[in-house]
């Protein structure tokens, strides 16, 4: 009775922390703050201006689904929150807090900046004067004229209104300046207070209401891991108006563990998923090519003409999908002696350099970069300021483009040049550095073997050189 007793006792303990699907998503939306403008960082405008959002992750590995956002204007005195930025732009607050003057152009520099963070369609715009405005426009307006700040002034330079305005027409004078210069600052470490989170959430509940529904998918069971189709519902209200959207997605259930995936075209770039794959399926015959096409069909809307598989390269199968300009997209696998699958790349090529980037993810192969210095032959090297010290290195091509690798220059810890190329890079790679461009002094120059990204501290391969300049 006892262990009876203590069974059940677990049990319903176990059932009290389980967690629903619609649980675990609803715990999962947060409220996401992205600063636009500091005024600790700005000298000229006394207020932060701060973009927070209410989102959620549906499986999207670059972007989250946002419910619901507003802007804050947050001065010493009071915390404003706007529907929009142009909202925010045209308030008293907005111009309240700005305290520049403009007469020059030299004045009118820190503003282009200011202005192309609030609007990164200034990225590559003008900035003007025309009598008491000036301008700070998406491009030369042409035909179409431009978007842009408009900014009236009075004669000694104060600003009297701000407008941000569309289609602007004007001829624009022979003086005006490209805000290519504008330069950002980084506010990545900046949160809201706890008061001001508060008074966002009140404000985002009274503009959207939000819920999730979720229903077994078996189409997509696998193994251990079931399936669930999930989907956002979202109500935004605008004044007297309402509107509703939906957003759809899948979710691995891997026992009480939920994992969003954006859709089921995304469910084959899932590790978990993936691993599931290679245990439940073997490629040896043309029958079990078929079988697995079949599972493919879930997935994929394949079409007719080019629906196909292969065995080439030996243990690899491709599957062929669709086509794209002049190539044939499909699923790539590796296969060892008894079938099992051991790596496949969705949405690949059937080419030699992607057979042998799915090579690659097999940890049993073994990889040579050969990424070697072939001049000069020793690493470290005395010259003086006068002199330029030629370099060359060379690697294994095939192994270096598979990984779609680039190489980095460094200079005394820092990065100074870039290889990288569509088309893949060639071997041997040379350099030229200008003794004088070092100075006088010891100098350390690597040349690093990058991985996509800028991860500098854990090249694929490295090649370091001593200079001395004398």
């Amino acid at each position: 009775m006892k262990q009876l007793l203590l069974f059940l006792f677990f049990s319903m303990a176990i059932y009290a922390h389980a967690q629903s699907p619609e649980s675990f998503l609803d715990n999962s939306v947060k409220l996401q703050t992205y600063p636009v403008v500091l005024k600790d960082k700005v000298g000229f405008f006394n207020a932060d201006i701060i973009n927070v959002a209410l989102a959620v992750n549906l499986g999207n590995p670059y972007n989250d689904t946002q419910i619901a956002g507003t802007y804050i204007l947050k001065d010493k005195n009071r915390t404003t929150l706007f529907n929009n930025m142009q909202d925010l732009y045209s308030s008293p607050e907005f111009r309240e807090a700005l305290s520049a003057k403009i007469k020059t152009y030299e004045d009118a520099v820190p503003l282009s900046s200011f202005f192309r963070t609030l609007n990164n369609g200034l990225s590559f715009g003008y900035y003007f004067n025309i009598g008491n405005k000036w301008y700070f426009t998406t491009s030369d307006g042409g035909f179409f004229g431009a978007d842009g700040f408009v900014l009236t002034c009075s004669g000694n330079g104060t600003i009297e209104n701000i407008e941000m305005q569309y289609d602007i027409k004007f001829e624009m004078p022979e003086e005006a300046k490209r805000n290519e210069d504008a330069s950002y600052t980084d506010l990545s470490d900046f949160s809201i207070s706890a008061e001001d989170k508060e008074l966002v959430l009140q404000e985002l509940k009274k503009k959207a209401d939000y819920s999730f529904t979720t229903s077994p998918a078996p189409e997509y069971k696998l193994g251990k891991l079931e399936m669930l189709t999930g989907e956002l519902t979202v109500s935004e209200k605008y004044d007297d108006m309402e509107s509703t959207g939906t957003y759809p997605f899948l979710i691995i259930k891997n026992g009480e563990e939920y994992i969003p995936v954006q859709d089921k075209s995304y469910l084959l770039e899932n590790e978990l998923y993936r691993n599931a794959v290679k245990s439940e399926f073997a490629l040896k015959t043309d029958a079990d090519a078929m079988k697995f096409r079949a599972f493919l069909n879930k997935f994929m809307d394949a079409d007719a003409e080019v629906k196909s598989h292969k065995k080439v390269a030996g243990d690899v199968w491709f599957f062929a999908n669709t086509t794209s300009f002049e190539d044939t997209l499909g699923v790539l696998l590796l296969t060892d002696k008894k079938g099992q699958i051991k790596a496949f790349a969705p949405n690949s090529k059937n080419t030699k350099k992607d057979i042998l980037s799915l090579k690659m993810q097999d940890p049993d192969f073994k990889v040579d970069y050969e990424f070697k210095l072939a001049y000069p032959s020793k690493t470290e090297i005395e010259t003086t300021e006068d002199k330029k010290i030629e370099v060359e290195i060379s690697f294994n091509e095939d192994f270096v483009n598979a990984s779609d690798a680039w190489i980095a220059t460094m200079a005394n810890s820092k990065p100074v040049g870039m290889n990288v190329s569509t088309d893949g890079l060639n071997s041997p790679f040379g350099d030229q550095i200008p003794a004088s461009y070092l100075g006088k002094g010891v100098h350390t120059v690597e040349y690093l073997l990058m991985k996509p990204g800028d991860d500098y501290e854990n090249p694929l391969s490295k090649i370091t050189l001593i200079i001395t300049i004398k």
